[in-house]
């Protein structure tokens, strides 16, 4: 029954298997006749039942998915990637496609794609046509893009490659946030969720300054919800099979903001504490032993920080520069010069 689709497919894996790719309209037509599973079903509830479902068609996606994973193996990359759906399919290529997703990268494994304002508003408008307002909250803010399908930001137009992971999960969210309430000129009240600084909110702090500090370099970000397979047939993470967040900026970029990465969270927090530019009450709600009940920082806390820390890099810099034309001139055999 179908025959001609089966040799279709059989065309293609053997394309890829001799080292060359296929188109991203052949991609799509692939993905129309992956089977979704009994999870994927009832998280996606409608909007994958209009996949085509046939048995014929299983063994065929087999041999087309470990072509793409030997493919992958051998370092290549190509449209053929984006046919790897996020979520298991059934039993008969779950392994494989496995297999698949654990070759690629948080930003290749995106379920949805945000970039700023900025951002999005430099892209070609090919590229903008892909995202949508995200919400009526964030409207006009950050656009989007939401796919069931890996690599969607190498189609986008966002080369994997070129792109450097900065931060994951918690911190990467509050990174985020503190840049977009910036950016949408919030008032200073405007609180963030933190956890307890003896519980591990002294990286939700340090990402809420790397925010501040990545708006006023106006550093452009992707920040992406990345799929997790290992929570997917978990009933009590499933949920979160979508929602391991990840901030990517540019490499130049990182090259910029690797100081600030790289200064110790807890270093930050001591500099915080000890500044008499921050009132004691200020201080005090990142401490629950003082207050008993723990008060979020404020964005007048966390801007104030973000200078106090630019302030501190900006010194650590001289001092290193400093301390190279010292050792320069030591190691330096023209003494003569030096004399004169």
């Amino acid at each position: 029954m179908y025959e001609a689709e089966i040799g279709k497919l059989e065309k293609l894996t053997e394309r890829v298997k001799s080292g060359k790719d296929i188109s991203y309209e052949e991609a799509d037509w692939i993905s129309q006749w992956i089977i979704p599973d009994s999870t994927a079903y009832r998280i996606f509830k409608n909007d994958l039942r209009k996949k085509i479902e046939t048995c014929e068609m299983q063994e065929p996606l087999k041999r087309w998915f470990e072509a793409v994973y030997e493919a992958m193996c051998a370092g290549r990359t190509g449209a053929f990637k984006n046919t790897i759906p996020l979520y298991f399919s059934s039993l008969d290529i779950n392994d494989v496609l496995k297999k698949c997703l654990s070759k690629l990268s948080p930003i290749e494994k995106a379920s949805s794609i945000e970039v700023n304002r900025v951002f999005y508003e430099s892209l070609p408008s090919e590229i903008q046509s892909f995202f949508v307002d995200k919400n009526e909250f964030y409207k006009g803010f950050y656009k989007g893009i939401e796919t069931t399908r890996a690599c969607t930001a190498d189609r986008v137009g966002f080369d994997s490659n070129k792109y450097s992971l900065i931060m994951c999960d918690i911190a990467a969210a509050g990174c985020e946030c503190v840049y977009c309430s910036i950016e949408d000129n919030e008032k200073d009240s405007k609180s963030f969720l933190t956890q307890c600084l003896r519980y591990g909110g002294s990286d939700e702090i340090k990402s809420y300054v790397i925010g501040v500090i990545m708006h006023q370099m106006k550093i452009n970000y992707i920040y992406v919800n990345s799929f997790y397979p290992e929570y997917y047939y978990n009933e009590v993470k499933q949920n979160r099979s979508w929602d391991y967040c990840c901030l990517y900026i540019s490499k130049e970029d990182r090259t910029k903001l690797k100081p600030y990465l790289k200064f110790s969270k807890h270093d930050l927090i001591n500099l915080i504490l000890s500044s008499d530019r921050i009132p004691q009450s200020e201080k005090d709600r990142l401490d629950i032993d003082k207050t008993q009940s723990y008060l979020y920082p404020t964005l007048g806390l966390i801007k104030t920080a973000a200078e106090i820390l630019k302030e501190r890099v900006a010194m650590i810099e001289l001092e290193e520069k400093i301390q190279q034309e010292k050792k320069e001139i030591l190691d330096s055999d023209d003494w003569t010069d030096i004399i004169r």
